[in-house]
């Protein structure tokens, strides 16, 4: 759920980004960029095989996004919580991933 719903909200950031950029002659283009990559995190998180670098991914984006915020004065605790997320899904992924490479060595 945390996957579809950055998908969605990036994206939707990265739709409005670019049709302002167009309008502004790249006013946006810094978001449209952010997002973008944000959005590729956020479908990369979705996949089983893909979920770690996608979480890294994740990580580093929205880090830089709340960075972003924060320096213009913009405190966003919403953004905190979805690191919070991106950070759990990642640690909880590698130590299924480890404990199911354990069980199979030892059987």
């Amino acid at each position: 759920m945390l996957g579809a719903s950055l998908l969605y909200g990036s994206a939707a950031t990265a739709i409005a980004a670019g049709v302002n950029a167009a309008v502004n002659h790249a006013g946006r283009l810094p978001v449209l960029l952010l997002a973008s990559v944000e959005a590729v995190g956020a479908l990369l998180l979705l996949l089983p095989r893909t979920r770690q670098p996608g979480a890294v991914l994740l990580i580093l984006t929205i880090g830089l996004a709340f960075m972003v915020h924060l320096v213009g004065r913009d405190f966003r605790p919403d953004l905190l919580v979805y690191l919070a997320g991106v950070a759990l899904v990642a640690v909880h992924d590698r130590s299924t991933r480890t404990g199911s490479r354990a069980a199979a060595t030892a059987a």
